[in-house]
């Protein structure tokens, strides 16, 4: 998510959070497209399948994929119900990514990552 943010040396915190939010949206279009494209594949399998005579899998895309997210949330992987505060995935992301908060400008004067 964030290589091309890594090579940056200065980018304000708000560039950067406009950057973040995109990328969430940019990830919640593609899994409404990856969730009709295999509603329309199940429909056609399905079709397929009647006239054939064979079965289908009856578990759709969603439930497949929300048992997934369960297993990975409780493997301790991140889950947004711990409550986090937003500055604690703020830094996180931060940290991940290699970019710091120069502390040493005064509040509110500056908002650059170094």
């Amino acid at each position: 998510m964030l290589v091309s943010l890594h090579e940056v040396k200065f980018i304000s915190l708000k560039s950067f959070l406009r950057y973040v939010v995109c990328k969430i949206k940019a990830r919640a279009k593609e899994k409404i497209h990856n969730s009709y494209l295999a509603d329309c594949l199940q429909a056609i399998a399905t079709n397929t399948a009647k006239m054939g005579g064979g079965t289908v899998i009856e578990k759709s895309y969603r439930d497949i994929i929300a048992k997934i997210d369960d297993l990975d949330t409780s493997k301790g992987k991140s889950n947004p119900k711990q409550g986090k505060t937003a500055e604690e995935i703020i830094f996180s992301v931060m940290a991940k990514s290699g970019l710091k908060l120069d502390r040493n400008l005064e509040r509110g004067k500056s908002n650059e990552l170094i």
